[in-house]
């Protein structure tokens, strides 16, 4: 056959090779399309594991106020103020759980510490709300009556109250330093210059000296210096833990707990900072035992000295819920301790600093939702988890993230869009979102942290 008939027969047949190549192509591409997807929306859990029929375990919607300063900016001088109008209102928005954070009376030390501070509204003072001596109602906000009053009422109208529990420390005024030091971290004897700036030196009521350690919080190796650490190792310290949790639990008419500084609790934490000297099998071997002599139970996750408590708050009121400021990945070991909400401080801070000025939502997606996140989510963690844009500690930083972005002092349009994008998200992704105070109504300034 001639190279001339050779070139007609190719000319004849080369637009069938053509389609059957772009056939082949075509039909690879729809192979594999559901692979396309997977990556380009990277996630352990399809969608199909969030049926829209299907209701989600958790319908919590949480509000959170600062409650001296609400009732400052009201003029209530007791929960009896407290109208039944505004917790239906509150109701009326689509909340059903109001977190009444700041109840407990502050210390008087801490007070002196934030009048150093110049972003209170209209020169008030506020000590930390999670410095507190012990758990007595703040004289601001009435007496015990009117708060299990304003329990009942809330609760009759479909509102649950949450109340602060701080299993971690004291205030380092509280009195329970005189009454029992042994319930603290200390020393007797003033601690070597390098461990100088975590102790305070306190001097008992017979005269005795001691060097009472400061809590660390959630800051590793930063003292605090308001607050005092308590001792886990102390018999009479897990159970002043468990009576004071029942009174807190009480008080809130069983509706739930919220649990602050659970990073300081964390075994190996506590240990590392505490008792390096022991090995992270004999720590947990000692707490253990000391929840079996003091509770009656060891805890199924060894080391974790919360377990048997929440186990008992739970025998007492089934219904209670509890709610744990979780950080650094733990939240998902604290849910199978028993918590029934956590913080998910990964979505919070992708949210919040991944907004960037000509990010589109397909990056936007990827970043807040990608690595780190699917790779360590199950589906119940998803329902346990709390997401917020605001809190007491994280007051309006969205607004300052975004005007730092567009280098701007007024507040920008983009802003509020920003804002609403992000509500958007915490609002429909499987879980339970979080507002604080103001937040809804739009205000901009912040108050106090």
């Amino acid at each position: 056959m001639s190279d001339e008939s050779m070139k007609r027969i190719f000319k004849l047949i080369k637009p069938l090779l053509l389609s059957g190549l772009l056939f082949l192509i075509f039909q690879s591409f729809i192979i594999s399309f559901p692979n396309v997807l997977a990556e380009a929306f990277p996630s352990r859990i399809p969608l199909s594991a969030f049926p829209e029929s299907e209701s989600w375990p958790s319908d919590l919607q949480i509000l959170e106020i600062h409650t001296p300063v609400f009732f400052k900016q009201k003029g209530y001088r007791s929960f009896d103020d407290f109208t039944d109008k505004e917790i239906q209102e509150i109701v009326g928005r689509g909340f059903n759980t109001l977190w009444i954070m700041g109840v407990w009376e502050e210390s008087e030390f801490s007070r002196i510490i934030h009048q150093r501070r110049k972003d209170l509204p209209d020169g008030e003072v506020f000590g930390s709300k999670y410095a507190i001596p012990d758990y007595v109602l703040n004289k601001n906000l009435g007496d015990e009556r009117s708060l299990r009053e304003f329990v009942k009422r809330a609760k009759a109208r479909g509102l649950r109250i949450m109340l602060d529990f701080i299993p971690n420390h004291r205030a380092i005024d509280s009195p329970l330093i005189d009454q029992h030091p042994e319930w603290f971290i200390h020393l007797k004897q003033a601690p070597k210059r390098s461990d100088a700036k975590s102790y305070f030196e306190h001097q008992l009521p017979d005269g005795t000296k001691i060097w009472v350690a400061y809590a660390n919080g959630i800051y590793k190796g930063v003292p605090l210096t308001d607050l005092a650490q308590f001792n886990l190792f102390d018999p009479g310290a897990l159970q002043h833990l468990l009576d004071s949790a029942r009174n807190v639990a009480g008080l809130s008419g069983g509706g739930g707990l919220r649990i602050d500084d659970l990073v300081s609790l964390f075994p190996q934490e506590y240990r590392a900072r505490w008792y390096p000297h022991l090995s992270m099998k004999a720590f947990d071997q000692k707490i253990d035992q000391l929840c079996l002599q003091v509770f009656g139970q060891r805890p199924k996750h060894s080391g974790f000295v919360l377990e048997p408590v929440l186990a008992l708050i739970k025998k007492d009121h089934p219904d209670i819920k509890f709610f744990g400021e979780t950080y650094r990945e733990q939240h998902q070991l604290w849910q199978d301790v028993g918590f029934d909400l956590t913080y998910n401080k990964l979505i919070f801070d992708r949210l919040v600093w991944g907004f960037r000025r000509d990010l589109d939502w397909m990056d936007f997606k990827d970043y807040v939702f990608g690595k780190g996140f699917h790779e360590t989510t199950t589906r119940d963690y998803c329902f346990k988890s709390v997401y917020f844009l605001e809190n007491h500690d994280e007051n309006k930083r969205i607004i300052q993230r975004v005007k730092r972005e567009f280098k701007k002092n007024e507040i920008d349009p983009r802003i509020l869009d920003a804002s609403k994008l992000l509500a958007a998200c915490i609002t429909t992704i499987p879980g339970v979102p979080m507002f604080y105070i103001g937040q809804i109504e739009g205000h901009l300034a912040a108050g106090p942290t």
